[in-house]
């Protein structure tokens, strides 16, 4: 997140418009505090612990509160996370969020007599594509709690009940 949101100053906003507002804690906890000062939200914010997988500590919310208490007792800990505004309107399959997991490699290849520096990119042939479990519908106080629709770890969606 701090790495897009350095790019973002020095290109601009437009060049990463589909990048959603991020913060990175404890970097950039502050900034966001300062900026979302009352108790609720009016957009949903998606807090993502670092380090974590599985889905673990993940969560959907308009409760500013909710994330000031869990992140004062991850900064005790010295733990990071990522807050990101949430997108409202994700792109679907078959009405259900995914995501993809692409493999590329970026190889260079320097020419001492040149100073030129060849790149040359690889894709690998396969890659992955997770689906939630549940239909995607608006973001409500109703669905916040909707991890299977939210998010598309494995680790969450293979426990759903498939009734």
């Amino acid at each position: 997140a701090l790495t897009l949101n350095r790019a973002k100053c020095n290109y601009g906003e437009s060049a990463l418009s589909w990048w959603p507002r991020s913060w990175s804690f404890p970097e950039e906890e502050a900034e966001f505090f300062a900026e979302f000062t009352e108790k609720t939200s009016q957009a949903a914010l998606i807090f993502k612990p670092s380090q974590g997988s599985k889905g673990k500590g993940i969560f959907v919310t308009h409760d500013i509160t909710q994330i000031r208490k869990v992140q004062t007792q991850r900064r005790k800990k010295g733990k990071k996370a990522v807050v990101q505004e949430y997108i409202a309107k994700p792109a679907l399959i078959d009405g259900r969020k995914f995501d993809l997991r692409l493999y590329f490699l970026i190889g260079g290849v320097h020419a001492p007599e040149t100073g030129d520096l060849t790149l040359r990119g690889f894709l690998f042939q396969d890659g992955l594509v997770r689906l939630a479990t549940v239909a995607y519908s608006d973001c409500t106080a109703e669905t916040l709690d909707e991890r299977c629709m939210h998010l598309t770890n494995y680790a969450v969606n293979k426990l759903r009940d498939r009734k």
